[in-house]
């Protein structure tokens, strides 16, 4: 976490104003301390993330290290007791299981790039040379990387734990370097008490996230108010779709969530290879009657996608009526649905995009 970052954060418990005291530094990081807010709450701050969610446990070695410092800096935190690892939850296992030069939702990064150009209606990245960017449910924080590598200010956040593994990609991978390394920043929060002031940012993005919180609605409340005056907000969700074939397979996806629940996640991925190896034997089947793929997809991230799939505990749809709406609501102007009709992914889902006045 880099030290300036203190000053766009607020405690997710009471909104007020941070301090940070750093334990361990890299330049202008902090790999280890706490933030703490005048309410009492602490949050520590380990291997470049600042967890800002409530603690129940501290990673045993972590805990050990700094126990002294704690006991005077956040007693609130040297009072947790010591795990000797952290739950892994849906998403931090998935990400786990990701593979950093592999295709994210079945995409080259040069395409999720592409739209994401496409979705803002901008042509090329100079349109969005220091636009403060929240993106909130980065997952394995590839496209967060890149967009700062293109000139945006990133800030990424996700519940899971996956910020942790997307930090230490970040930082030593050669093709973000160290410019977009100054502009890039991950931590640990939740969408639904988002760590931030209101009107931080230029443009808060959410891509298929906050459909897999326990409501979607309150989630988009939670985040529309860090939208700045002129700033935009975007949001991504699963369509509601009445059409027949698609209704029997979200039915399907339903009922093997139902039967999986309380399965181990790693029962749920053992599940889900052999799943993407039936699913991999009936397109070369339907290759010998002439069926053809845009692209090979290889077997792990078959695995993965469908881990995405039954794994999450909410999974809710909605119509861009619906979300419109909500814009409406938050104050928003200029609100539209930018769906990319020949983007595979739109067909399951839908992007609105709305302006702050």
């Amino acid at each position: 976490m880099k030290r300036s970052l203190i000053k766009q954060l607020r405690c997710p418990a009471c909104a007020g104003a941070l301090a940070c005291v750093g334990y361990k530094f890299m330049g202008e990081e902090v790999i280890d301390g706490v933030v703490r807010c005048g309410c009492g709450q602490a949050y520590p701050i380990r291997s470049g993330v600042a967890r800002l969610l409530p603690s129940e446990t501290l990673p045993a070695d972590w805990r050990a290290q700094y126990a002294e410092r704690l006991d005077a800096d956040a007693p609130a935190l040297a009072r947790l007791p010591a795990a000797s690892s952290t739950d892994a939850f849906s998403f931090s296992y998935q990400w786990a299981h990701h593979q950093y030069d592999a295709l994210t939702w079945e995409l080259e990064l040069p395409e999720r790039l592409d739209i994401f150009l496409r979705y803002f209606a901008a042509r090329s990245f100079d349109e969005l040379q220091g636009v403060r960017l929240l993106d909130a449910g980065c997952g394995n924080g590839t496209l967060s990387a890149q967009l700062a590598a293109a000139g945006l200010e990133v800030i990424a956040m996700d519940y899971s734990e996956s910020v942790y593994r997307a930090y230490a990609h970040a930082l030593w991978d050669p093709s973000i370097g160290n410019d977009a390394a100054a502009r890039l920043d991950y931590i640990q929060g939740d969408v639904w008490h988002p760590p931030f002031a209101p009107a931080t940012f230029d443009l808060v993005y959410s891509d298929g996230v906050l459909h897999h919180t326990p409501e979607t609605k309150r989630a988009f409340q939670a985040l529309a108010p860090l939208v700045r005056p002129g700033g935009r907000m975007f949001v991504w969700l699963y369509r509601r779709d009445a059409r027949p074939a698609t209704w029997v397979k979200n039915r399907i996806v339903d009922a093997i969530r139902a039967l999986t629940r309380g399965w181990s996640h790693r029962n749920k991925m053992r599940l889900c290879w052999i799943g993407a190896g039936v699913l991999q034997s009936v397109v070369r089947f339907a290759r010998l009657f002439g069926y053809r793929r845009r692209r090979a997809i290889p077997l792990r991230l078959k695995a993965v996608n469908l881990f995405d799939t039954i794994s999450p505990s909410y999974n809710y749809e909605h119509t861009p009526e619906e979300v419109i709406g909500w814009y409406g609501e938050a104050g928003f102007v200029d609100v539209r649905d930018v769906s990319i009709k020949e983007h595979r992914l739109d067909d399951g889902g839908f992007a609105v995009i709305g302006r702050r006045p």
